[in-house]
């Protein structure tokens, strides 16, 4: 299994990209790392995202959560409060 399909794409780092600058943040998330991000399961992130309140874009096989989406479903929950 690569490294990127395994979720430590970036070596152990943070969630940044993993040849992007330090601190920087990626554009693209997956699965494990989103949920990491939100602080909840893979499971739920896939719920999350079957319930249409996360988007996410498929490359290929892969399902991958943009930044601006978790940034958006997090405030929607803030609101929501």
């Amino acid at each position: 299994m690569r490294a990127q399909e395994a979720g430590t794409s970036n070596g152990g780092r943070g969630l940044g990209p993993p040849h992007g600058e330090p601190g920087e943040a990626a554009l693209l998330y997956p699965v494990a790392d989103a949920a990491a991000l939100l602080g909840i399961g893979r499971t739920n992130v896939y719920y999350l995202m079957n319930d249409g309140k996360l988007s996410s874009v498929r490359i290929g096989s892969r399902r991958l959560i943009p930044r601006a989406a978790l940034l958006a479903f997090v405030e929607g929950l803030a609101e929501a409060s």
